[in-house]
């Protein structure tokens, strides 16, 4: 009859969401591995950003590091890991997505932009303690954030130690860095030569009385290559 549906429904509701929940035991564990290497690294907070060293947010697997901590695969989010809890910021394309991938994991999930949700500075604002230490891999992490990170630090007489990636110690079998070739692509799909496109810039540079211009972002790189 209908009720005994509903009953069974109810079941493999519950067992799903069990399973679910089981299998994130898997990131609990890796959260555990991380955890030991930020104590014998003298780290308190450790926050691993979705982003490359050009500020991708599209990126290699070598730098979804914040993906195989967390288990949220959406391609933006920063995660902040602390000796006792953990928390995860992303924007509103991907809240449903993170609160069903961080399930059972024990991280919180900071749905940005959303009202009484602090940002990851003010999170650290609030929780960070005289003497304590923040770490980052400074290669992800734009010079902008990295300098109210650094306002935050002398604030609260906290640390920053930036030249520690320590998903290489807690992350076994890490894809190595990308090393393919470098090609050109011909006219026919670049739409216009490299020198073309550098007589145009340089040209830009001159009206506005600049004297250099500096790109990071890959994208603005193999355009104007």
């Amino acid at each position: 009859n209908l009720w005994e549906k509903a009953v069974f429904l109810c079941i493999i509701l519950s067992v799903e969401k069990e399973n679910k929940i089981m299998e994130n035991k898997q990131i609990t564990e890796r959260l555990f591995t991380l955890r030991r290497a930020m104590r014998e690294e003298g780290i308190h907070y450790y926050m691993i950003t979705s982003a490359d060293c050009h500020g991708s947010e599209y990126v290699h697997d070598h730098f979804r590091a914040r993906a195989y901590f967390s288990g949220f695969t959406g391609s933006n989010g920063t995660l902040l890991v602390g000796e006792q809890e953990a928390a995860l910021w992303t924007d509103g394309r991907y809240f449903l997505q993170a609160e069903e991938q961080l399930a059972g994991t024990g991280i919180a999930l900071m749905r940005m932009q959303e009202k009484g949700v602090p940002t990851v500075e003010e999170y650290l604002e609030e929780k960070l303690r005289t003497g304590e230490v923040l770490g980052f891999d400074g290669n992800c992490v734009s010079a902008k954030q990295g300098e109210k990170l650094e306002q935050i630090c002398r604030k609260k007489q906290a640390e920053i130690r930036c030249e520690r990636d320590l998903p290489d110690i807690a992350w076994p079998d890490r894809p190595a860095l990308p090393c393919g070739k470098v090609w050109e692509l011909s006219e026919e799909y670049a739409g216009e030569s490299c020198q073309d496109k550098l007589r145009e810039v340089r040209s830009v540079l001159e009206k506005e009385g600049v004297d250099c211009l500096f790109l990071s972002g890959l994208d603005d790189i193999m355009w104007l290559f």
